[in-house]
């Protein structure tokens, strides 16, 4: 995949204590990121640490859920690291509004059930999604965002890894056609 721009911005939904968006700063110094995250803990734990390591990360507390205090397309990379699976019900607004801060691409690095294979490991996986109420059903919300003609899916595979066996992360690219206007229709 390309690198970013130098001066690229990144955002990241759902940032916890920030250890994504601090590893991208120290590996690409001239790249503006900031991270969103609910737990105002969170927030002040990765601010420290960016201080601690004199890295230049912007970390807002902020409820993506609720609305998100970004212009549009202000950011060539907006992504989502394992927070999406924390709003099962809620989580197609929040994709919205990541699309309408990406003026590029939209990356998701999140388990998706529907990417699982059908072995036991896959099955079992699914039940804990269901039992855990966590994410399922994102395929269906993002073919409708694609069949606006907005945004085409360039991947959508299994990354072969997880911290829990039974909840493989998934990743998810989508890249903002040339003609693309809005994020299109998803409904919540």
């Amino acid at each position: 995949s390309a690198l970013p721009r130098a001066t690229a911005t990144i955002v990241e939904f759902g940032c916890g204590t920030g250890r994504n968006l601090l590893f991208l700063k120290k590996t690409f110094p001239s790249i503006r990121c900031i991270g969103l995250e609910l737990s105002p803990v969170s927030v002040e734990l990765a601010r420290a640490v960016a201080v601690r390591f004199g890295l230049d990360v912007e970390f807002r507390a902020c409820d993506v859920t609720a609305g998100v205090d970004l212009d549009p397309r202000s950011a060539e990379l907006v992504f989502s690291c394992h927070a999406l699976e924390q709003m099962p019900r809620v989580f197609p607004a929040v994709l919205r509004r990541m699309c309408d801060v990406s003026s590029d691409t939209v990356t998701l690095l999140e388990p998706v059930p529907e990417l699982w294979p059908w072995d036991v490991r896959g099955a079992t996986s699914r039940l804990r999604v269901h039992a855990l109420d966590r994410l399922h059903g994102i395929m269906p919300v993002l073919k409708r965002l694609v069949s606006t003609g907005d945004w085409e899916m360039t991947a959508a595979e299994r990354m072969h890894t997880a911290s829990n066996p039974l909840n493989e992360t998934c990743r998810i690219a989508l890249r903002r056609r040339a003609t693309g206007s809005s994020s299109g229709l998803l409904e919540d």
